[in-house]
């Protein structure tokens, strides 16, 4: 019988919630009628898992679209280099808590207790492709948060 190491669904949840049900990406909803959200390891399990129990908090977990070829989710498996450069991919090691991710609304950082620990990131790495910080959404992201 094989071992899961797949995050309890109440993480699940608790990481839906913060991404406000909407792909971190690209920031659309799976009522939107895109490809279903699944749940992206920044820092990746690997071949048959891991037991490490850090590899199912909250601040390695995403919310993307697609699966892992299709949509968000699997842009992100085909594009290493561009995921870690946004935060989407995080290389063994690094804490995730730490690594600000690019996501719809801005960079952020996740903690590990399903939040975050900020928004709007000053002195967040700009990629490549020089992103910038789009217009805030009125939401959940709006309300102000402690560091």
């Amino acid at each position: 019988m094989a071992r899961r190491t797949d995050p309890p669904a109440a993480t699940v949840r608790l990481v839906r919630e913060r991404d406000d049900h909407r792909c971190a990406r690209c920031g659309r909803s799976a009522s939107f009628g895109y490809l279903p959200l699944t749940t992206q390891h920044r820092v990746a399990r690997g071949m048959g898992g891991t037991k490490d129990p850090a590899v199912n908090l909250p601040s390695n977990l995403l919310t993307l679209c697609g699966d892992g070829t299709r949509g968000c989710h699997g842009w992100v498996e085909a594009n290493p280099a561009e995921a870690k450069d946004h935060g989407w991919s995080v290389r063994r090691g690094q804490p995730p808590a730490e690594v600000p991710v690019w996501t719809w609304r801005g960079w952020v950082l996740l903690d590990n207790s399903g939040g975050l620990a900020a928004t709007r990131v000053s002195g967040a790495p700009l990629c490549a492709c020089g992103c910038q910080a789009p217009e805030p959404i009125p939401g959940l992201w709006d309300q102000p948060v402690s560091i």
